[in-house]
C-alpha cells in the first residue's frame, strides 16, 4: 500500500494490527475448509467468532480513541 500520505507510527501501528488480524482470520478460514472432523471444525469455527468478536472491539475502542482527540467545532 504505497502512498504519498505520510502517517502517524499510531496509525501505521493500527494498519498492522488490522493487517494481522485479518491474515489471522483469513488463513483460519482456509484450514476450516480441510478439516474433515466436524468437532474439529467446530473449535475452529468457535475460535474464528472470538477473533472477530475482539477484532471488532479492538476497531471500535480505536475509533473511541481517535475520535475523542479530534476536536469538536
Amino acid at each position: 500500500m504505497a502512498t504519498s500520505l505520510q502517517m502517524s507510527p499510531q496509525v501505521e501501528q493500527i494498519l498492522g494490527e488490522i493487517r494481522d488480524n485479518f491474515r489471522f482470520l483469513a488463513n483460519g478460514f482456509q484450514r476450516l475448509d480441510k478439516i474433515k472432523d466436524s468437532n474439529r471444525q467446530s473449535k475452529q469455527l468457535e475460535e474464528l467468532k472470538d477473533k472477530t468478536v475482539e477484532c471488532k472491539r479492538s476497531l471500535i475502542e480505536k475509533l473511541k480513541m481517535k475520535r475523542e482527540k479530534i476536536p469538536q467545532k
